[in-house]
């Protein structure tokens, strides 16, 4: 379903644009160490749990519509990591 903003909203936020990128306003702090995505695939936990720390992001969707495509070329360090079937 698409959404339709007002012009005046959407001028607005082209104006807000260079700040919100250069101030990173909203943005999380983000740890002095920042762990490789294979140790945090390597941590999720698989399913439709809602409990599941990754329910937000919808990442199984994504994992499940990028399975689906003929042309997937996934790195051999994820491979093991995301499940053939989800």
């Amino acid at each position: 379903m698409l959404r339709e903003y007002p012009g005046p909203f959407g001028l607005k936020m082209v104006d807000l644009y260079e700040s919100l990128v250069h101030e990173k306003e909203g943005c999380p702090i983000l740890p002095d160490v920042v762990p490789p995505s294979t140790e945090a695939f390597s941590e999720m936990e698989w399913g439709d749990d809602a409990d599941s720390s990754w329910s937000e992001s919808k990442i199984v969707e994504v994992c499940r519509y990028l399975r689906g495509g003929k042309s997937l070329m996934l790195p051999d360090e994820f491979r093991y990591l995301i499940p053939n079937r989800l």
